[in-house]
């Protein structure tokens, strides 16, 4: 439950998705994730974890129920506008971009902020949690 310290970042209301006319694989996921905490989803293959993290990113549409991002209703908008709210899909592996280095992918997630400080402040912020980038 959120106190007045804390604000729910993410949440799912009966989230139900699937991947094209198949059947779904989320079926009334309920989840509260507040600012500043740590989740880890945990499950077999097939489970639909990675399903979940899509559906919320928007890669894939949902079916029904709801996504809230910072109170707002989220559900069906497309990854790159999701992207401008600070929410992005981040694919397992090292495949993306193998060429770059660790610092230059990171340099890659401030490029869409059009606020240059805040663009700093971040990249401080990750050197400070990530020294041996």
């Amino acid at each position: 439950m959120p106190t007045s310290e804390t604000e729910v970042l993410v949440q799912c209301e009966r989230l139900v998705a699937g991947y094209g006319s198949g059947g779904d694989i989320l079926r009334g996921v309920d989840l509260e994730v507040d600012t500043g905490d740590f989740v880890c989803l945990i499950g077999p293959n097939g489970a639909g974890k990675s399903t979940l993290l899509r559906t919320i990113s928007g890669l894939i549409r949902p079916r029904r129920g709801r996504i809230l991002f910072r109170g707002k209703d989220i559900g069906g908008r497309r990854p790159d506008l999701l992207f401008r709210d600070g929410i992005a899909h981040v694919p397992q592996g090292r495949s993306t971009f193998p060429q770059m280095t660790v610092w230059e992918n990171v340099l890659m997630g401030a490029h869409s902020l059009r606020d240059q400080q805040l663009a700093r402040r971040g990249l401080a912020r990750a050197t400070e949690l990530f020294p041996i980038v």
